[in-house]
């Protein structure tokens, strides 16, 4: 029997098991996330309707469902790519496009939102649900601004690879990292527990502030306190410092673009590679804002502000650092220069720790009775600086001239 053209070439047709296996990952993060948002809603419910317990974390509590419910709907675009290609649609490369007036509405709204949240009636009836919509955009926003205006011209070229790479990093790389950090967290505290066993005074320290972190109605001041005291021995300090602004910002900016090392056969030229960078740090960045907003819940407008504008520039920071790791990632490949991604690892990690160390330092002055601007402004100076550096070098990469790589598969992430 002979087969037409038209059925052989049905027969012929390969799996992509790529798309499968992204269109699974991310249907999986998706329904995890909105599932974790349905069922702290519903125990919101349940704490609401007994009188005992009514208002008991009811702010923590919407805010962690808004934040779950934001991380699921980040996976929505992975999910809808992943069916689109395998129902056909392929992954198509859309024309050039230069990032226009309406890529600065993202910022446009973000402002709106801290006038929202700067405004928002204390008398409002369900109030903390409307505090947690504006904090997820509040969170979710910058993000989508830097990824935008950092794509250039490649936004949605590649939509459904970057999409992969957000929800790769989302729902693994975040979580990988965080398991390295808290085996990081466990050698530190079997090196406070040497310290504080051969000073009695430290070990004194470490109780009074255990009773306090154990006591529901801990006085904030007094914990601040017993924290200050017990970081003044030179071992601890040393240790806290050397965790928060060189170990953890040394894993988080080895292991964030472990999306990008999966385009390592796939012939990327450096302006790609910068772009995968840019949306696997931006996962991370979302992850990080969106979970942390729970912790200030009832905070005034202020507090929130704060909050805010800080979480920004901590998004700057890690979609920045990713970005740039990505592009010194794809550079070697091209042109083996292998010296070059080290390099670039030692800038991003020095500007990390620079970051942390920062807000670290902000801790200990805001204990010791400083005036809070002065307190952010080395995270103010460093966040201009950053967003300065980010925007010449995003022009940078993409006036390059580097052409597409010659008939280059492309990646389809889980």
């Amino acid at each position: 029997m002979s087969v037409g053209p038209e059925a052989q070439q049905v027969t012929n047709k390969k799996t992509d098991w790529m798309s499968i296996l992204q269109l699974v990952f991310s249907l999986l993060v998706f329904l995890s996330f909105l599932g974790a948002a349905v069922l702290l809603a519903a125990a919101g419910n349940m704490l609401s309707s007994v009188p005992e317990l009514a208002g008991m974390n009811q702010g923590s509590l919407t805010l962690l469902v808004c934040a779950f419910a934001a991380l699921a709907l980040l996976n929505l675009p992975s999910v809808v790519s992943s069916i689109g290609s395998l129902a056909g649609g392929g992954q198509h490369s859309t024309s050039e496009k230069k990032a226009g007036v309406l890529s600065w509405l993202p910022l446009a709204l973000f402002g709106a939102v801290l006038a929202g949240m700067a405004f928002l009636p204390q008398s409002m009836p369900r109030r903390e649900l409307l505090e947690g919509v504006l904090a997820a955009l509040g969170a979710v926003l910058p993000a989508i601004w830097l990824l935008r205006v950092g794509s250039g011209g490649l936004w949605g070229k590649h939509a459904k690879r970057d999409a992969g790479l957000l929800s790769f990093s989302i729902g693994f790389t975040t979580y990988f990292i965080l398991v390295l950090e808290l085996a990081l967290i466990l050698v530190l505290g079997a090196g406070l527990a040497f310290a504080a066993a051969a000073s009695p005074s430290l070990l004194s320290n470490l109780g009074e502030l255990w009773r306090l972190l154990q006591s529901s109605g801990a006085d904030p001041e007094a914990l601040r306190a017993s924290l200050m005291e017990f970081a003044r021995s030179p071992l601890v300090l040393s240790l806290i410092f050397g965790m928060v602004a060189l170990a953890l910002p040394a894993l988080e900016e080895g292991f964030k673009t472990m999306g990008v090392w999966l385009l390592s056969d796939h012939k990327i030229n450096p302006a790609e590679g910068y772009v995968a960078g840019l949306f696997s740090g931006a996962g991370f960045a979302l992850v990080e804002a969106l979970l942390n907003s729970a912790q200030l819940a009832g905070g005034s407008p202020a507090e929130w502000l704060t909050f805010l504008l800080g979480r920004f520039g901590g998004t700057l920071l890690h979609t920045f650092n990713g970005g740039l790791m990505g592009w010194a990632l794809a550079s070697s490949w091209q042109d083996k220069r292998r010296g070059r991604t080290p390099g670039v690892f030692l800038l991003v990690l020095l500007v990390h720790a620079l970051w942390n160390g920062a807000a670290l330092a902000n801790v200990f002055l805001s204990g010791q009775g400083e005036s809070g601007l002065f307190g952010y402004l080395p995270m103010i100076l460093l966040s201009a600086v950053l967003l300065v550096c980010f925007l010449l070098f995003t022009r940078r990469v993409h006036r390059s001239g580097l052409g597409e790589p010659e008939n280059g598969p492309t990646l389809n992430v889980a």
